[in-house]
């Protein structure tokens, strides 16, 4: 199945629920996305993108309560930071420094995060020592 073709089956069940009675809000995730090599969601950026695709085609459904196109919005823009994040990430292993940085870039005015404001002065001081370090921290992780 193409990614868009399951995550529009995951959106529109969720969008359907969502503007009928009923609906309860849970502070707990209850579901999480899992990654396993050859699966669909192995290679993430694809995955994201495909997501992407599909929030910003409910985004411009008519009849949507204002709840849900908000809900919507807030939900693209986390899509859109974690799709950088993981092509600053494909970048930052392909040895391309100046796409990477864009890349983390964006994706840290959304996430604000401490790791990436390192990575970022990391690149923009010394890209192959960043590089080089990003990659022994991935092989440690594993």
């Amino acid at each position: 199945m193409r990614h868009s073709a399951a995550w529009e089956t995951t959106i529109s069940g969720w969008a359907s629920r969502t503007e009928g009675p009923g609906i309860t809000y849970h502070r707990q995730v209850l579901a999480r996305r899992r990654f396993r090599s050859g699966s669909l969601s192995s290679e993430s950026h694809k995955s994201l993108a495909s997501m992407l695709q599909v929030l910003k085609k409910w985004e411009k459904r008519e009849g949507l309560r204002a709840e849900t196109r908000a809900v919507l919005q807030t939900r693209v823009a986390q899509v859109e930071a974690e799709s950088e994040l993981e092509r600053g990430k494909l970048y930052l292993s392909a040895g391309d420094f100046a796409r990477a940085f864009e890349s983390l870039k964006k994706a840290n005015s959304h996430f604000r995060r401490n790791k990436l404001r390192v990575a970022l002065f990391g690149l923009r001081v010394a890209p192959h020592l960043t590089s080089f370090a990003t990659a022994a921290r991935e092989t440690l992780a594993s």
